[in-house]
């Protein structure tokens, strides 16, 4: 009776697994297919942060069109000997000036202005790329993380198919009492556990899906990814990335602080030199009705302000965006380096399971399977062995993960792809 139930069981778990997977299946055909470069186009699109960086960028050309502005003349009028006493009672003795004022800059300040500005349209054009790198950068990890579930669900599935294979073997020995009852209890048990890992894989699979489609607002899960890049363990510099120093966006915004910092010191100076005022007008008399010229220079004393604060800040600022930048150096050469020995390690490892270790595993499977049947070892053999096989392709899977992983975060510090619509469907 208990070999009945046992493999009744069975029958019925397996019967709820294919009825799960198929329903699993057929949103999976129907579904659209994102690609990679899908997903690209529609996170960087629908980013709000890209737009607030285009706004930044009319912002700074504005600010680099008033740098060039030189200051503005003013106009002056004034009036003298008016509603006095005697004889300056009323308008008689009236004398008016019209004139224009005009300062002149000294010491290249309209220059220093424009190149401050222009250095600071710099920097907003390199954050604009770095944060377009990073949503790409973000978005591959979503996509390599969805991967990696439709990998795991993969293997789960195949574990129960697997699995599933012994039910009539399992039945068979215990029915020539070669097993015992036991047995089949055990592989009715690992049938129902493998059904949960399957349906967890479902979930995970979704979820990860969900997180990669908030990436353009969206949050479901109905389509497909582009599983088979999954597999492929190639990685090629692209030509943006030949001279990675060169083309790494923090780099080079870490430089262009540092450009800018040192166009600020020389705003600073030339704002130590004082600007005189030009006054040029015409004076008219009442009295008379005779008009004459008005001229006038002045300029500033400069007793105690020679802007030396400013300047000493200026110049301190310029000091520290030169320790910054060889701080940046440091930094993205130790980022680059670790994911480059990363990936290294990660595509030995892949080899190593894929050339050696999996196909001694599979082997290994295949012939207790193949004793067993013959009675020259038990279930827990097969179990054992098939465990192990199973726990071999889930390390190949996370070894590829940390491949793909490591490839997204090399590609992000070089800014392997400044064109969104250049990136490959998979990793070459």
């Amino acid at each position: 009776m208990k070999i009945l139930i046992a493999a009744c069981a069975a029958a019925f778990v397996y019967g709820l697994t294919s009825q799960a997977w198929a329903q699993n299946d057929i949103p999976e055909k129907l579904s659209p297919m994102v690609t990679l470069e899908a997903a690209l186009v529609r996170a960087l699109e629908a980013a709000p942060a890209i737009k607030a960086r285009q706004e930044a960028m009319k912002a700074s050309e504005g600010t680099l069109e008033q740098a060039g502005i030189r200051p503005m003349p003013s106009f002056s009028l004034e009036a003298e000997n008016i509603l006095g006493t005697g004889v300056f009672n009323g308008f008689n003795q009236t004398e008016t000036t019209f004139s224009l004022d005009q300062k002149i800059e000294r010491g290249g300040k309209r220059g220093a202005r424009i190149g401050l500005a222009q250095s600071e349209r710099h920097m907003t054009r390199l954050s604009a790329m770095i944060t377009r790198q990073n949503i790409i950068f973000e978005v591959r990890k979503a996509y390599i993380d969805a991967m990696t579930s439709a990998a795991v669900l993969k293997n789960a599935r195949s574990r129960a198919e697997t699995t599933q294979k012994l039910v009539e073997v399992v039945n068979l020995r215990i029915r020539s009492a070669r097993d015992s009852s036991a047995a089949g209890e055990r592989l009715t048990a690992r049938i129902m556990a493998e059904n949960a890992d399957v349906a967890q894989a479902e979930y995970a699979l979704n979820n990860a899906k969900r997180r990669l489609s908030a990436l353009w607002g969206d949050g479901s899960y109905d389509f497909t990814i582009d599983k088979k890049s999954f597999y492929d363990a190639r990685y090629q510099a692209k030509p943006a990335q030949l001279n990675h120093r060169v083309s790494a966006p923090e780099l080079r915004l870490a430089e262009a602080a540092e450009d800018n910092a040192s166009a600020a010191l020389i705003l600073e100076q030339a704002n130590s030199k004082l600007d005189p005022t030009v006054r040029l007008g015409v004076r008219q008399f009442q009295q008379s009705g005779d008009v004459a010229a008005v001229m006038s220079f002045s300029m500033p004393f400069s007793f105690s302000n020679s802007n030396r604060g400013n300047i000493a800040r200026a110049a301190a600022q310029r000091r520290r965006s030169a320790w910054l930048v060889r701080d940046a150096k440091m930094q993205f050469d130790r980022d680059y380096n670790s994911n480059l020995e990363t990936l290294h390690a990660a595509r030995a490892e892949i080899d190593a399971f894929r050339n050696e270790i999996i196909p001694q595993a599979k082997f290994a499977l295949d012939k207790t399977r193949t004793g067993y049947g013959r009675g020259a070892f038990i279930y827990l053999d097969v179990m054992a062995a098939q465990r192990a096989l199973q726990e071999y392709m889930g390390r190949e899977i996370l070894a590829l993960r940390r491949f793909h992983l490591a490839a997204a975060a090399l590609d992000r510090l070089s800014a392997a792809y400044e064109d969104p619509l250049s990136v490959e469907g998979n990793i070459q």
